[in-house]
Parts: C-alpha cells; structure tokens; sequence
C-alpha cells in the first residue's frame, strides 16, 4: 500500500484550492503490506511565511503482486484522534494557515 501526498493552497482568484506547482510540495510514501491490519503513515512540509491557506489531498493505492487493485483519492479532514506528531499536541485540522 502506497500514498501520495499533494499539498494545495487557496487561490482566491480561482477561488479553489490548486495544487503548489512546487515539486517538493509531492511526496510518495510507501506503506508496507496491509494484510490483517490498518497502516498509517504521512510526510512534514516545509512553508515560509505567507503561504497561505493550505491542505493536503491523498491517493492511497493498493497492489498486489505488483498489480494494482486500486485507488481513493481524498483531501485532508479535521476531527482525527491519535494523531501523535500534531503541534500544538493533539490537534487535528483540516487545513493549515501559515501567514
């Protein structure tokens, strides 16, 4: 199983989340092998100040045999628990203001 992190941010023109034409704000991370339990893994970004409005969309992807069987792409949500690496602890966002 496989993800792949997009950071967006807010385009007040479009007015519409755009993906950061950046290539370093893309990262695949590769998640081992899902049989007979749930995984859980992510990447930290760096922004300057005054990046804006930003969130993240994800497309999970399962193979098997190095055949793939799927995807789901969704965008980041607010409201998760265990979310060990959070600042401030604990915290869970949908989307991240860095001004």
């Amino acid at each position: 199983m496989s993800m792949r992190i997009r950071i967006d941010y807010w385009s007040p023109g479009r007015h519409a989340f755009v993906p950061v034409p950046d290539g370093h704000a893309r990262k695949l991370v590769q998640l081992g092998q899902a049989i007979y339990r749930s995984l859980q893994g992510g990447w930290s970004f760096a922004f300057g100040r005054g990046a804006g409005l930003l969130r993240a969309t994800v497309t999970f992807a399962w193979r098997r045999n190095g055949q793939p069987l799927g995807t789901k792409t969704a965008v980041t949500t607010s409201g998760h628990k265990r979310v060990d690496y959070a600042d401030p602890r604990h915290y869970s966002a949908a989307t991240c203001r860095i001004n």
